[in-house]
């Protein structure tokens, strides 16, 4: 997979990945890069610009490895060494997500739970001060089964429900559902719980 996007004001948006199924498991590399056009530093007694050219970016390059414990249970890990780049400040770390995928034995009933960004808390310089802030850790708990039918039929219906913890924003909820027609048409839906007008 790999995608390529011209975005707002001139920023530009990579990602990618690769997968590669051995009979020891499932391993994978990614990566994602986010920059910006260089822009002229101004300030405050010279707003028309100073010559000297200013630029940011994001850098994110990730190692995976996922394999089946049996034939009702997977596991998964993705290391990412991050990098963020604000003019002269460089800020790296690594984070770790962690997931696992359980088929339940009930007709198709299936439980995904994911941790993601596990890091060190990040310093970032102030001018009076240096001030530390936990990376932005996620977790997801989500069931989904087929309520009428199963994958494949010529009618069928899933339903989903997810509830994701985020460290900033407390409990958000989503509930989705797929219906399939003679496996030619499907329709897909779903609704948010608990979320702000930002968000």
């Amino acid at each position: 997979l790999f995608s390529y996007t011209n975005w707002l004001v001139g920023s530009t948006f990579f990602s990618g990945a690769v997968a590669y199924k051995t009979g020891m498991g499932t391993f994978g590399l990614s990566f994602v890069h986010f920059g910006i056009e260089e822009f002229e530093e101004t300030l405050p007694l010279q707003p028309e610009g100073t010559g000297r050219m200013v630029g940011a970016g994001d850098l994110a390059l990730g190692l995976a490895y996922a394999r089946d414990i049996t034939d009702k249970l997977s596991l998964g890990g993705h290391v990412r060494y991050i990098e963020e780049n604000l003019d002269l400040d460089t800020r790296r770390t690594v984070a770790i997500d962690v997931a696992t995928y359980y088929k339940t034995g009930f007709r198709d009933l299936t439980l995904g739970v994911a941790l993601r960004n596990l890091g060190p808390d990040q310093a970032v310089s102030r001018v009076t001060k240096s001030e530390s802030f936990p990376m932005p850790i996620d977790f997801n708990v989500t069931l989904a089964s087929h309520i009428i039918g199963k994958q494949g039929d010529p009618f069928s219906m899933l339903l989903a429900f997810e509830n994701g913890f985020t460290i900033d924003l407390g409990d958000r909820y989503r509930a989705g559902t797929e219906i399939w027609l003679m496996n030619i048409l499907a329709l897909r839906g779903g609704y948010r719980f608990n979320y702000s007008n930002s968000d």
